[in-house]
């Protein structure tokens, strides 16, 4: 089974080609704007997932977004992705977004389970209105 150990969102992910070392860049925990209504540009979600054997598996990854007011919208779904190693990361680009209103903003992952969808992991951040 493949399970998922990280999930992170920031501006951009960087990684090494030489040691494959990952850098996550200006990770995102609050956004301050002007005044609502207001346009988040694009982003990146960082996942890093976990086999528990040798099987090789198939990984297929959805990302739905929860405004404060309880709406939901669904942001992305990924091919399906041999996975062979223990290891495997999935990096999403998620195109910008309307920020409706004040208060916490969550990205919920799920992945396909068979024939259904299953909680992976949440990232979260807060829309805050700013004078500056």
């Amino acid at each position: 089974m493949i399970n998922n150990i990280l999930c992170i969102v920031c501006k951009d992910i960087v990684e090494d080609s030489k040691t494959r070392m990952v850098s996550y860049l200006n990770c995102i925990e609050q956004v301050a704007v002007k005044k609502f209504p207001a346009h988040l540009p694009e982003l990146t979600l960082g996942t890093t997932w976990l086999k528990d054997s040798d099987i090789v598996e198939t990984l297929k990854v959805r990302v739905k977004l929860f405004f404060p007011d309880g709406e939901e919208k669904i942001l992305l779904e990924t091919p399906d992705n041999e996975v062979k190693g223990l290891r495997h990361r999935v990096n999403c680009v998620v195109v910008g977004f309307p920020l409706k209103q004040a208060g916490m903003y969550r990205l919920v992952v799920e992945k396909f389970n068979k024939e259904t969808w299953e909680f992976a992991c949440v990232v979260s951040f807060l829309a805050v209105k700013s004078d500056k």
